[in-house]
């Protein structure tokens, strides 16, 4: 919900001002004014259609009444979370800090302000990112995804009376041993978890016990589950959702040689190193995908009861289906992104191999050439020897001459030009090692070091 329409600062009065005057060229020398309009457009004071050059805004009933009997306060101080987003977004939603810890410091409360801002895009929020790596280089501000405003809480009945239990729900009354609940209050902890059971088969979530539940999830799933009282298989994956009872404070620690009394106790207190003492508070832990380490905790507090969160519960599940969904996204665009690149990273190792090897290939005619010529001086200045020759083997000689000379001749790239261009076949994987930067020539997914 954005604020009361009533408040506004000066700017977004100036811009609803120049809207209601039909938007006339000049008034405006950036895109801020836009920024203000998205602020003016949640409280449903004007109309924005259009991007670009094609952006443009008209003035609603409510903003013609709005102008036309403004309320006393109407005007309201910009925060400095509004000016925070207007900065980010004037950077193209990426601010960059000066590399100053007092600097660092005072925008992470302004990110914190900014939450709360009307301005703020519907769907994002601020979050500042490290630019280098392990934490290095400057801070960034940049916009984040926040599910959190794109998820409606919506009631969910709790029964006075239960007339049948769910199977789990029953499992967790019959389980005396490990209810984590006195038997005064277990009535109450079973109403919520019927409640929950209900309310997830209308939402299209299957509820159902641990044990069975556990029997689809891999080893580390299944911690989730353990000692839970109801597990659900959600969108976002399967929860564990166990109820407890909050013990008082300052007890006293069990005294070592009462093991044999303590023997016939239920389980949950029978393990506890302290004694329990009942306060009749109640806490629902949801442990699962997008939980905190330690499980979500939904608690009575003075003016709240565990039943009057259940509606939180059930947001989470599809925040977290939302997040889940994203992230999955997100791995999928990198994994794309991955694989264009290492394409590309092949396709120019390719090119440098070929360009590689024509010009080794080039190399070992220029020596043969070079080889070739050194021989023909040799030849000419033999035959210049021999022709002054009156040897008895001056014959033989000049035969071993002439067949070196054939030779030569084959062997002289320049005679033979097909011989310059040469023959190359596609390079196997480990030929394109040197020319891939890191990169592995069997997969974008593996590294060469």
């Amino acid at each position: 919900m954005g604020k009361n329409p009533a408040q506004l600062n000066q700017k977004q009065v100036d811009v609803l001002e120049w809207i209601l005057s039909g938007c006339p060229d000049g008034v405006f020398t950036d895109h801020e004014h836009r920024i203000t309009a998205r602020a003016l457009e949640r409280r449903g004071l004007i109309t924005i259609s259009g991007k670009g050059h094609a952006w443009t805004a008209a003035i609603t009933d409510a903003g013609r009444q709005w102008h036309a009997a403004p309320p006393a306060d109407v005007l309201a101080d910009e925060s400095e979370g509004d000016r925070l987003i207007a900065r980010v977004l004037a950077a193209d939603g990426r601010l960059v800090l000066e590399q100053d810890r007092m600097v660092e410091e005072s925008h992470k409360r302004l990110v914190a302000m900014s939450l709360k801002s009307p301005t703020r895009p519907k769907g994002k929020k601020l979050e500042m990112i490290s630019t280098g790596q392990w934490g290095s280089g400057p801070k960034a501000i940049v916009f984040t995804e926040h599910f959190d405003d794109l998820v409606e809480a919506r009631p969910v009945a709790v029964p006075e009376h239960i007339a049948k239990y769910h199977p789990a729900v029953k499992a967790f009354v019959a389980d005396k041993d490990w209810q984590f609940v006195s038997s005064d209050h277990v009535p109450r902890a079973a109403r919520i978890l019927q409640a929950i059971a209900t309310e997830a088969a209308a939402r299209g979530i299957h509820a159902t016990t641990p044990d069975a539940a556990a029997k689809d999830v891999n080893q580390y799933q299944a911690r989730d589950l353990n000692r839970c009282h109801l597990a659900l298989r959600t969108p976002a994956g399967v929860y564990g959702l166990q109820i407890k009872e909050i013990a008082a404070g300052g007890a006293p620690k069990v005294e070592p040689g009462r093991w044999k009394e303590r023997r016939a106790m239920p389980g949950w207190i029978r393990t506890r190193g302290w004694e329990f003492i009942s306060t009749g508070k109640l806490e629902l832990i949801v442990r699962g995908p997008g939980s905190s380490y330690n499980g979500d905790h939904y608690r009575d507090a003075k003016t709240i009861t565990v039943e009057d969160k259940l509606p939180e519960v059930f947001r989470a599940f599809e925040i977290h289906k939302l997040r889940a969904d994203w992230q999955e996204q997100e791995r999928e665009r990198e994994e794309a992104e991955r694989r264009r690149r290492w394409e590309a990273a092949m396709a120019v190792a390719k090119e440098r191999y070929f360009g590689h090897a024509r010009w080794e290939h080039f190399k070992d005619r220029s020596r043969e050439w070079e080889l070739v010529n050194q021989h023909r001086r040799f030849l000419v200045a033999a035959k210049e020897a021999a022709e002054q020759y009156n040897g008895v083997d001056r014959d033989a000689i000049l035969r071993q001459l002439d067949e070196a000379e054939r030779r030569v001749d084959a062997l002289d790239p320049i005679l033979q030009l097909s011989r310059i261009a040469p023959s190359l076949s596609e390079p196997k994987p480990e030929d394109l090692k040197p020319f891939l930067h890191g990169w592995s020539p069997h997969s974008p997914d593996k590294s060469l070091w």
